[in-house]
């Protein structure tokens, strides 16, 4: 009797252990070892041969088969179109595969930025900020200018400056090494595996990779946070700070997005909010947007490697007229 109770009391332990382990408990899409090919609940990824399962992912779009998208669409590298109010992805090309993503980092090195600091803190610069790299994006700050932390935020979204991103990286956590492993945690707790940051810039390194659906994932939570909502949105950004010599200076850094600063329009019924763009010689051209449609649905579009800056924006319209 006291055998066959116990046996039973084994059986219903590992039942609920296993109901645990793919219901979840939170949103996070995690990745299973397990392969399921005619399983709706797991998507293969290209670079580790892993399942993403979409049964804890109420909250995200899933890629659940991106065989079914023409892959002839867009000639980018990697593309993808989440459809974030009904959390479907409506596009998706090599969405796991890891790639160079530039200044598309810089969205990482905001979430950190906003989630852990303080806006308000008084940040004098370093010498981090002084890059020689020949194709670094830069603001033009020098070690001893004073700016606070929600200025250097702002000219990195808005700039993309790749000094003011040093800056903040060394303010959050004293140093960029120090810096990047936070990304590299706050990616993993998101559910972006296939991401590792070695910078807060984005300027290329070996071991400093993304992917589309990390990406989207990353600014899918950003956009959980107004102020960084209101900071993409802007067309230009301008602000006071004191420099090296105690000389207050007034400087405008203009929106890296060319659907705010040149002649680039969407496509009919599509409204561009905001984004960040993405350019080093190894990651071509990169971008992220947000969007939404006359049906007011709203999009997170992603691309990676586009050759040119004419084909990227070419790329991302054609991606966007998949919207609905």
């Amino acid at each position: 009797m006291i055998s066959q109770k116990l046996k039973q009391l084994m059986c219903s332990v590992l039942i609920f252990g296993s109901v645990l382990t793919v219901s979840g408990c939170n949103s996070i899409s995690y990745l299973s070892p397990f392969k399921s090919n005619n399983s709706s609940l797991f998507s293969l990824t290209e670079e580790n041969n892993l399942y993403n399962s979409d049964s804890i992912a109420s909250d995200l779009c899933v890629i659940l088969d991106e065989t079914k998208f023409n892959s002839n669409d867009i000639s980018a590298t990697g593309a993808g179109l989440f459809n974030t109010t009904n959390k479907e992805t409506v596009y998706s090309k090599n969405a796991f595969l890891k790639l160079a993503p530039a200044s598309l980092t810089k969205i990482m090195t905001a979430l950190v930025a906003i989630k852990y600091g303080n806006l308000e803190d008084e940040v004098v610069l370093g010498d981090e900020v002084v890059i020689t790299a020949p194709d670094a994006w830069l603001c033009k700050v020098s070690p001893g200018d004073k700016f606070t932390l929600e200025q250097l935020i702002n000219a990195m979204l808005v700039y993309s400056g790749n000094d003011v991103a040093a800056a903040i990286a060394v303010h959050i956590a004293g140093s960029i090494s120090e810096f990047s492993k936070m990304m590299n945690k706050e990616a993993k707790a998101l559910g972006a595996t296939s991401s590792n940051f070695m910078n807060p810039h984005g300027l290329d390194e070996e071991t400093h990779y993304s992917t589309i659906y990390d990406m989207y994932l990353i600014f899918n939570e950003c956009l959980k946070y107004d102020v960084f909502r209101d900071i993409i949105s802007q067309t230009s950004y301008t602000c006071t700070y004191t420099n090296k010599d105690g000389i207050d200076v007034t400087a405008t850094w203009n929106n890296t997005n060319g659907y705010f600063t040149t002649q680039i329009n969407p496509p009919d019924g599509i409204t561009v909010f905001g984004g960040k763009t993405g350019n080093t010689e190894n990651a071509g051209r990169c971008l992220v947007l947000l969007s939404e449609s006359e049906s007011g649905n709203s999009y997170i579009s992603v691309i990676f490697n586009a050759q040119d800056y004419n084909t990227l924006y070419e790329q991302m319209n054609l991606l966007l007229e998949k919207a609905k």
